[in-house]
C-alpha cells in the first residue's frame, strides 16, 4: 500500500483542514481518512507505530507556526498570485473579503478575493485577473496549501493591526492643534479605540490545531 505523506505544511489542502477542524474529538481513523484517505478497514490492516508515525506527522505539521505569505501556487496547471497591490482593491473585493476572512467554512470565499489566476507575468512580476466575485473560484481555492491560506490570513491581520495602530496617533497628533477641551475628548477616544482594537485582536481565532 502506497501512502503519500505530507512533508510540510503546504502539502495539506486548505479542504482537509477544514474538514478536520469540524470534528469535535477527532481520532487516529479520522486523522487517517481525512490526510491520507484511508478507511477504517485499511488502517486496522496497518502496524500500530505506523499508524502512530503517520499521526504524528500531520499533528506536527499542523502545529508548524505560519509567518510568512506565500505569493504564489498553483492548482491544476493553472498559477494563482496574491493581489498586487492590496491599496487598489474595489468596493466588492473589500466587502466580500471582511465578510469570509474571519469564517473558516467560508474562509475559501476570502481567499478567492486575495488569490487569482495570474495572466501575465513579466520581470518577476504578474497581473492577475479582475475580480468577479468570490465564487468564480471560491471552491477552487479548497484545493489550495494550507499554508498559503494562513500566510495570507496572518499577512492581512497584521496589516490591519498595523492601520488601526495608525490611527488613534493620527487622531492624537490632530488633537495636539485642537483647544484643550477638544483635545481631550479626541485622547479618550483614541484609548478607546486602542482597547477595542487590542480586544478584537485576541478574538481572532487560532487556526493552528493541537492534538490532545
Amino acid at each position: 500500500m502506497k501512502i503519500k505523506v505530507p512533508e510540510d505544511i503546504n502539502d495539506i489542502k486548505l479542504s482537509q483542514f477544514q474538514s478536520f477542524v469540524k470534528i469535535e474529538e477527532p481520532d487516529n481513523y479520522d486523522v487517517m481518512r481525512i490526510f491520507y484517505n484511508l478507511n477504517k478497514k485499511k488502517v486496522n490492516a496497518m502496524q500500530p507505530e505506523d499508524v502512530e508515525h503517520l499521526v504524528k506527522t500531520v499533528s506536527d505539521i499542523l502545529n508548524t507556526e505560519v509567518k510568512d505569505l506565500t505569493p504564489t501556487f498553483t492548482i491544476n496547471d493553472t498559477d494563482f498570485g496574491f493581489i498586487p497591490k492590496l491599496d487598489d482593491m474595489t468596493y466588492g473585493e473589500h466587502t466580500d473579503l471582511i465578510e469570509y476572512i474571519n469564517d473558516l467554512d467560508k474562509i475559501h470565499l476570502a481567499m478567492a478575493v486575495l488569490f487569482r489566476p495570474i495572466k501575465q507575468k513579466q520581470f518577476g512580476k504578474y497581473l492577475i485577473e479582475d475580480y468577479q466575485g468570490s465564487e468564480v473560484y471560491g471552491q477552487v481555492m479548497k484545493q489550495m496549501p494550507l499554508g498559503a491560506m494562513l500566510g495570507a490570513k496572518v499577512f492581512f491581520w497584521n496589516l490591519t493591526k498595523d492601520l488601526l495602530n495608525y490611527i488613534p496617533a493620527y487622531l492624537k497628533e490632530e488633537a495636539s492643534q485642537m483647544d484643550t477641551q477638544k483635545s481631550g475628548e479626541i485622547t479618550q477616544l483614541c484609548t478607546d479605540l486602542q482597547e477595542a482594537t487590542s480586544s478584537s485582536l485576541k478574538k481572532l481565532p487560532n487556526l493552528m490545531y493541537t492534538f490532545v
